[in-house]
């Protein structure tokens, strides 16, 4: 598969999040040992940027094949 993967034996979370706008993009990268510990991760870390004001962009979870798990499609930006 063409695209991202994790390390061998690992999972790769890529998590974006924005503050309403196109401009306040941040994009955010992490391996983790077990698909459960990704998933705890992502969550930490979603109410980490919430506390901060920022809502998910997305967030996409792969394993070391390139499998892909949507975690969280996604809030569009203010207008």
């Amino acid at each position: 598969m063409d695209g991202p993967k994790a390390s061998p034996g690992k999972w790769l979370v890529l998590h974006g999040t924005h503050r309403g706008t196109i401009a306040s993009r941040e994009k955010e990268r992490y391996e983790c040992d077990s698909e459960e510990e990704a998933r705890a991760e992502f969550a930490r870390a979603k109410k980490e940027y919430a506390r901060m004001g920022r809502r998910t962009w997305y967030a996409h979870m792969y394993d070391d094949q390139g499998h892909e798990t949507v975690l969280e499609a996604g809030q569009p930006y203010l207008r």
